[in-house]
């Protein structure tokens, strides 16, 4: 039996939420991040700079098709992870998932759930210890995880460290 590779791309940035405007964002060399008030006086941000995504997320996956229930549990990161995801299917032509076929799903990524890790931050830049539960939200393999559940992936699950 022969090997089968199915590609697709999905885009979620400040750049674009679809292919096509996250191309033409890129190509006309529009810049996309900049200071961030917010991070201007807090000691505990190292970076200083960003880019917003202008949209909902939850609002994005609704009319992705992907139900409330679904994304519930779930922090930004993954959810965009889910969104990205599913444009990817539906770009490769498999707008249904991949149910029934053995697919690994592979995520390289950095880090898990940055709503858990500024928490802990803040915690600890104020002399508290955070609770267990908040380190077992973080781990990076959640957003592998929610990709894998995403696209109906029934095979391997695995996270390749990568840096920014």
């Amino acid at each position: 039996m022969g090997k089968i590779v199915v590609t697709g791309m999905g885009a979620l940035s400040a750049a674009g939420k679809e292919l096509r405007g996250f191309w033409e964002t890129l190509y006309s060399g529009t810049t996309v991040y900049g200071p961030v008030k917010a991070f201007a006086d807090d000691p505990n941000c190292r970076i200083k700079i960003g880019a917003r995504i202008p949209y909902d997320i939850r609002d994005l996956l609704l009319e992705a098709g992907c139900p409330d229930e679904f994304s519930a549990g779930y922090g930004k990161a993954a959810l965009y992870t889910i969104y990205t995801v599913l444009a990817a299917l539906r770009d490769a032509g498999y707008p249904q998932g991949l149910a029934g076929r053995r697919t690994a799903v592979i995520v390289g990524t950095t880090m898990g759930e940055i709503e858990t890790e500024e928490t802990i931050t803040r915690l600890l830049c104020s002399d508290r210890v955070p609770p267990d539960e908040l380190y077992r939200q973080y781990p990076s393999e959640n957003l592998s995880k929610a990709a894998a559940k995403a696209a109906k992936a029934d095979g391997f699950c695995l996270v390749v460290p990568a840096a920014c």
